[in-house]
């Protein structure tokens, strides 16, 4: 085979272990996870992400992958899968956008720029949908589902209905508002035994930086991992992180997640940080 394959090639076929009787049938593996089992983390991480030379920023090329023939939204069959085409302009999220946002408002909400569109529905939110109150949780529901739906037709080849998608994200929202009628936004149950609350985040004062952080321990193997995330005091991401960090216990893992954070801030030159943390013994062995 040398005169048809170069010698690395060669090298590699020769490399290979035959198959052995007992050891089962050959069976498929993931090959970008270490131990070859699929995830969601790793498939993400094997998309490539493009650039645009147009405005609308950028689209992820499903082409190279084989899962695609073309950039063309596979919805609508009218346009190319532009980050603007999924959340608003595609006829199937359109239709949901209509149902909540103001009449008045709709020439303003289809025309801003992408960018531009995401603040203003993110941050300044007044009077643009009929759900003044939870215009934000409405909003972000909505782009949650649009994303969830294409991702059913694309892979799954399941087109349901917008109404339905509609229909089941306005039915959230006012779940949502129903608790906060009844509970007056921070009990969820007024049971002895149930202490759960609606948390929300709270900017920190002018000049200052909020670093949340937490750990979380696997109970089957032990395994932790850290996060967080520093916003200003505009809710602007200044940094986040996530880091796996092996075998620890969940007091050390917290620990951890304290430090890092902190750490991470002092290197970026952040001074005024306001510490947000879960654990009330960590608390106070930093403390």
């Amino acid at each position: 085979m040398d005169q048809w394959l170069p010698q690395d090639t060669m090298e590699k076929l020769a490399a290979i272990k035959p198959h052995r009787s007992g050891e089962g049938p050959d069976i498929p593996r993931w090959r970008w996870e270490k131990y070859n089992d699929f995830s969601v983390r790793s498939a993400y991480k094997t998309i490539h992400v493009v650039c645009l030379p147009s405005t609308d920023h950028d689209y992820v090329v499903r082409v190279p992958h084989h899962l695609s023939t073309g950039d063309v939204c596979p919805l609508c069959n009218r346009a190319s899968e532009t980050v603007e085409h999924v959340l608003r302009s595609c006829p199937r999220a359109r239709r949901g956008w209509e149902t909540i946002v103001r009449r008045e408002k709709l020439h303003i909400f289809f025309s801003l720029p992408i960018t531009e569109w995401l603040q203003q529905c993110t941050f300044n939110a007044a009077s643009i949908g009929y759900n003044d109150v939870l215009w934000a949780t409405h909003f972000s529901i909505f782009c949650w589902l649009i994303r969830k739906q294409r991702y059913a037709a694309v892979f799954s080849q399941n087109t349901s209905q917008s109404q339905v998608w509609i229909e089941y994200g306005n039915q959230l929202v006012e779940l949502i508002s129903d608790v906060q009628r009844s509970n007056n936004g921070i009990r969820l149950d007024n049971s002895d035994t149930d202490n759960r609350c609606l948390a929300a985040w709270h900017p920190p004062s002018i000049g200052w930086v909020k670093a949340n952080c937490d750990g979380a321990v696997n109970p089957r193997n032990d395994k932790a991992t850290v996060g967080g995330v520093i916003r200003d005091e505009n809710g602007v991401r200044k940094f986040g992180f996530t880091l796996s960090i092996g075998r620890c216990s969940i007091l050390v893992t917290e620990l951890w997640a304290m430090h890092d954070i902190l750490h991470h801030a002092w290197h970026i030159g952040l001074r005024n940080v306001e510490l947000v943390t879960d654990n009330l013994e960590a608390f106070k062995i930093i403390k």
